[in-house]
């Protein structure tokens, strides 16, 4: 059970990493310096804070953990009643699908929302600059 909080933690901790987009080396990408690319960056990622609602990561992970421990007891549930111990297969499903749930939720979480993503990839364009993913 220590191992799973050290593990979840850790999740934590690197989903705090504010991610960024990577930019696509097109024409006007190699005609300008690596400070006015991150200029750019920084300005749309400043409009996008003012203008895309913000989501509660912390809530989102939560509920995806909810989910992965529902789930995790249900299939608990039947492997443990082939076994001859339901019970325990429930509770063992649970905790296992609600520490994956939340992992996942925090994974997904670590970051944007997909409207701030597209806004600031819009922004970019507009800019004449391509994504090639997040960071």
């Amino acid at each position: 059970m220590k191992k799973a909080l050290l593990f979840l933690l850790a999740l934590g901790m690197i989903s705090c990493v504010e991610s960024r987009p990577r930019l696509y080396p097109n024409s006007k990408y190699q005609r300008t310096d690596y400070y006015a690319q991150e200029r750019a960056i920084d300005e749309c990622m400043a409009l996008a804070d003012q203008y895309v609602p913000k989501k509660n990561m912390a809530l989102e992970a939560a509920k995806q953990g909810a989910v992965g421990a529902g789930l995790g007891a249900a299939t608990g549930a039947v492997g443990g009643a082939v076994f001859g111990k339901a019970g325990r297969g429930t509770g063992a499903g649970a905790a296992i699908g609600g520490m994956l749930g939340v992992a996942s939720g925090l994974n997904d979480s670590s970051g944007h929302s997909q409207d701030y993503k597209n806004f600031v990839e819009r922004c970019l364009a507009k800019k004449g600059f391509e994504t090639a993913g997040w960071d």
